[in-house]
């Protein structure tokens, strides 16, 4: 069996779609399934990217895809797969054509089986980055739930990362086959992280407690209130503060906390911060599954959330 997986995003960008669709291709490839990963093409990325990866151009909006090109060299490279894996909704506001929307109506007018990957919650995402939708947020939620819903009951089968999520969709109309499949963490990696050596860079004393965040630096994150709960630790707490990720909120936050700033981390190496860490943290309201929150309890790690 052949599995094309379709993203709106993917490597340089970092986050937990990126880390799943890896986690679930080679999970598959070990049952025997043929795998390829169809993505945008990132002007300033230059690999090295796996085999079963194809780059696709097109315009781009906040490292995300927003209209794409899908031409007839690769409509012929996937017709002959049998499930289209696609990790976002097919969305189309202004009349654009991202990637998801390119492979969701061609696999459509093929006939392929389409299975549905929500990762996110749309109805939340949405009104966080397309500022307009404030203006009117409570239709506009309903709206952008209603699209969720819409393109779910299109599709063959519907992945959802947690049982909440999952009564979250029947409750407001889903309809189609839908499976609860978390995305693993590899334990072996979080069991071998080199706590010395990102102390060591920081300048970060063995008394000192770490304080650490992992994820995007947005509102969506909920990240204003982890910032004022950390704000008012006085400077000689022994307790230093660590945020790994980037978002629209880092200048902000950069100019309110007295921080350790990482920026994005290649998720090879990301276990080697939480085992330099002593608490991991986090307070967001939007995550359907918090990868990171597993990933902190593989490397054993007290959470505060």
């Amino acid at each position: 069996m052949k599995v094309a997986h379709f993203s709106n995003c993917f490597t340089p960008k970092n986050n937990g779609v990126v880390v799943s669709i890896r986690t679930f291709t080679e999970g598959l490839k070990k049952y025997g399934l043929e795998c390829l990963i169809i993505v945008p093409e990132y002007k300033n990325f230059k690999g090295p990217d796996s085999e079963n990866t194809e780059r696709v151009p097109g315009l781009m909006l906040k490292d995300y895809s927003f209209h794409s090109s899908f031409d007839k060299e690769l409509k012929e490279k996937i017709k002959d797969y049998d499930i289209f894996h696609i990790h976002h909704m097919p969305f189309s506001f202004m009349g654009e054509k991202n990637l998801a929307n390119r492979a969701f109506n061609f696999a459509k007018s093929e006939g392929k089986k389409i299975v549905l990957h929500n990762h996110t919650r749309y109805d939340i995402y949405a009104l966080v980055y397309f500022k307009a939708l404030k203006l009117c947020s409570k239709f506009a939620k309903k709206k952008v739930l209603e699209k969720n819903i819409y393109f779910c009951n299109q599709a063959d089968a519907v992945i959802c990362p947690s049982e909440s999520l999952k009564d979250f969709l029947v409750e407001n109309g889903l309809k189609s086959y839908s499976e609860t499949i978390p995305t693993p963490v590899n334990l072996e990696q979080f069991k071998n992280g080199k706590r010395g050596k990102i102390r060591k860079e920081y300048g970060i004393l063995e008394n000192e407690v770490l304080f650490l965040y992992v994820g995007r630096i947005g509102e969506d994150k909920n990240i204003s209130a982890l910032s004022n709960a950390v704000s008012d630790l006085p400077e000689d707490s022994g307790i230093k503060l660590m945020f790994v990720g980037d978002g629209n909120k880092k200048k902000n936050l950069e100019k309110k906390l007295n921080a350790i700033f990482v920026g994005t981390v290649n998720h090879d190496e990301i276990q080697d911060y939480y085992a330099a860490a002593d608490i991991f943290g986090t307070m967001s309201y939007s995550e359907t599954q918090g990868i990171i929150t597993n990933e902190a309890q593989a490397s054993g790690k007290p959470i505060i959330a």
